[in-house]
């Protein structure tokens, strides 16, 4: 799976502006790049408690997100013909909530999840800590924190026979405490769409 480019197209996803539709961001201007489809920008209605309500409309989740969010979907035209789900946002103090659904040409092996928490080791500059491994809704799952000079965040990374799901906490430098409370209760309203979970007993 071609994570790199998906963590490209993350970035963009979370600073798309405000627009209620692919063809209205389109006509103001902001240019979306090839592959990608959005659904609603900015999207979603506050409940009593603050948080909204995320569905992806095409994917196979859904989740609480603290901030209005972006629901979007990217298809890679190459040879992993990989297909991401995504519902993401950042706020004006610059944290960032995301949730990827990936589903690929060749499925996750057992050994992916050790493989993404040993690629952020082996990137320069990143530190790793806090890392365990659990079940998520019967599925294999791997948390972790990461943090680096001027930033870092938390990732969950939950895996399925054929796809993985892939949540992300963005946060600067002296914000980890106050987020980390949002963060966990982001993470824990994750729910996967109780059909994957049927399949995977198949």
């Amino acid at each position: 799976m071609r994570f790199s480019m998906i963590i490209r197209l993350m970035s963009f996803v979370c600073l798309l502006p405000i627009f209620d539709s692919t063809s209205l961001a389109q006509d103001a201007g902001v240019k979306l790049p090839k592959g990608m489809k959005a659904h609603r920008i900015q999207g979603g209605e506050k409940g009593k408690d603050g948080w909204y309500e995320a569905k992806s409309t095409e994917g196979h989740f859904r989740v609480l997100m603290p901030i209005p969010f972006n629901d979007i979907t990217i298809t890679l035209d190459d040879s992993s013909e990989l297909v991401t789900y995504m519902i993401a946002s950042k706020n004006a103090q610059n944290q960032g909530f995301s949730v990827l659904e990936m589903k690929g040409k060749k499925p996750p092996t057992k050994d992916t999840l050790k493989e993404v928490v040993n690629s952020f080791r082996e990137k320069g500059g990143w530190k790793v800590s806090n890392e365990r491994y659990f079940k998520y809704q019967t599925f294999p799952a791997v948390e972790f924190q990461t943090s680096r000079p001027g930033d870092g965040g938390w990732s969950r990374y939950i895996q399925l026979p054929d796809r993985i799901f892939m949540l992300v906490v963005e946060n600067p430098t002296g914000s980890e405490t106050k987020i980390k409370s949002e963060t966990m209760r982001f993470f824990d309203s994750l729910k996967i769409d109780p059909a994957l979970e049927t399949k995977e007993k198949k």
